[in-house]
């Protein structure tokens, strides 16, 4: 419930995404550009669209918090905690609404790092307030999303103390807000928005489709196995989100074949961190799941994480891309290719729940067919489009990144055959010895002298 919960906190935030998608690209270029006024003004008047947003949104989060066993399927004895954790998680969307443009300080620094640092301590104190309030009090549905407004508390407090020492130029002010700015941001973000909109049409809305078709137990066992691919896709969203300051600069100087040559690295590197932990979790997830849940059905959840692992092996290495879309301000068609794909999703599973002997496999297949068709004809061709090249310039990152996936996963299908996972110290020994022998290989296929040494530099700019 907590997981589904917080999926549903997510739709409501595609209405915030129209304004803030935009805010740290369109105030990184008037910096760069030495126009300071008007980045003020972009940052006062999301500021304060935001607090409005937030009041307004305090409305509808009580209704859905009182309502909620009216809403889902919700087992009678735990209406009380189910409540709570809406309730808890709601109130965890505004402070990161509140909080949102304060965010975009190490953004415009190119010092993603610093924030990166911060959200891991923390997960760290989500995790720690978590397992406390379960160790020594009765164990409630809530105390997850409870623990997360105290992450969220953390991580805005040090955003602001970002902002001010790195962002000396720009000063909150009450006085300061144009309409116009709102505008100008709405006018492209809206595209951002679509997007966010499709996104859960295209693979946030499983659990919400699972709930209604298959009931709450198989809902529960699907977001099980959903739970390592989402921790994945979070990780290769964060890692390609380092890209986008450098992106932005580099396009803000006008340096249009540092910016093609620094997405093409880019591409390369993110080969590195996903096909490394995807393979290893596609070859040991079973042992995985059967260490962590001895009690659930592990050839299922195997069987349903690898469904859903497949289409971030095919294009996982490509969402440093995406960036490419924001920082040129081309964000329509891809927007209209995710609604487009999204509305297949949600078509293809009922087709194949109803029309096929599938059951609980039509949700991750339906998604997997329309996300490959999605990610490896459009992402590349519109990004090259996007960068005024030939269609096909990023098409050899596919097959690069097939390539090593493919060659890991032989490295760790053999380790396997050889050392028998049973325990917790055994998992971390196969975790140890293929995470390392696998990342020596892709590093040997992948980078050379220039990647390193543009590695070297991403690094050096966030020290």
């Amino acid at each position: 419930m907590a997981q589904l919960a917080t999926q549903m906190t997510g739709y409501v935030m595609i209405f915030t995404v129209a304004l803030n998608s935009m805010a740290a690209r369109f105030i990184t270029i008037e910096i760069n550009q030495n126009n300071n006024e008007q980045a003020n003004l972009y940052f006062n008047s999301v500021l304060r669209a935001n607090t409005v947003i937030a009041v307004i949104l305090m409305v509808p989060a009580v209704l859905v918090s009182v309502y909620v066993d009216r809403i889902f399927h919700v087992p009678h004895d735990i209406i009380a905690d189910v409540r709570w954790t809406f309730g808890f998680v709601f109130i965890n969307t505004i402070l990161i609404l509140l909080g949102n443009i304060f965010t975009i300080a190490t953004f415009v620094k190119n010092k993603l790092y610093l924030s990166s640092a911060r959200s891991i301590e923390g997960n760290i104190i989500k995790i720690v307030l978590a397992f406390s309030l379960y160790g020594l009090l009765v164990p409630r549905v809530y105390y997850i999303t409870l623990s997360f407004i105290f992450m969220s508390v953390y991580i805005l407090f040090t955003n602001i103390h970002y902002t001010k020492k790195l962002l000396p130029e720009v000063k909150v002010s009450a006085k300061t807000y144009s309409g116009k700015a709102v505008f100008t941001l709405l006018r492209s973000g809206i595209w951002n928005a679509l997007d966010q909109l499709s996104n859960v049409l295209l693979g946030s809305l499983d659990l919400w489709i699972a709930n209604v078709l298959l009931g709450a137990t198989l809902m529960g066992q699907y977001s099980l196995a959903k739970s390592m691919p989402l921790f994945l896709l979070l990780f290769i969203a964060s890692v390609s989100s380092v890209f986008a300051p450098q992106f932005t600069i580099l396009y803000a100087q006008e340096k249009k074949q540092e910016l093609l040559a620094a997405a093409d690295v880019s591409l390369k590197i993110m080969t590195v961190f996903v096909t490394v932990p995807v393979a290893f979790l596609f070859v040991f997830g079973d042992a995985f799941f059967r260490l962590w849940l001895p009690g659930e059905e592990t050839p299922l959840l195997y069987a349903l994480s690898n469904i859903i692992l497949v289409p971030i092996v095919l294009s996982g290495n490509l969402q440093p891309l995406l960036n490419i879309f924001t920082v040129t301000d081309r964000l329509k068609a891809p927007a209209f290719s995710i609604l487009i794909a999204g509305i297949l999703n949600i078509v293809l599973t009922f087709i194949l729940y109803y029309r096929t002997s599938l059951g609980i496999f039509s949700i991750p297949i339906a998604s997997l067919i329309v996300r490959a068709l999605k990610d490896l004809s459009f992402l590349p061709f519109y990004a090259a489009i996007c960068l005024k090249q030939k269609w096909f310039v990023f098409f050899p990152a596919i097959f690069r990144n097939a390539f090593c996936f493919i060659m890991i996963t032989v490295i760790c299908y053999a380790f396997k055959n050889f050392f028998a996972v049973d325990s917790w110290l055994r998992f971390l020994i196969a975790l140890v010895v293929c995470g390392i022998g696998s990342l020596i290989i892709c590093v040997a296929l992948l980078l050379g002298k220039k990647e390193l040494a543009h590695l070297r530099l991403l690094i050096s700019a966030h020290k």
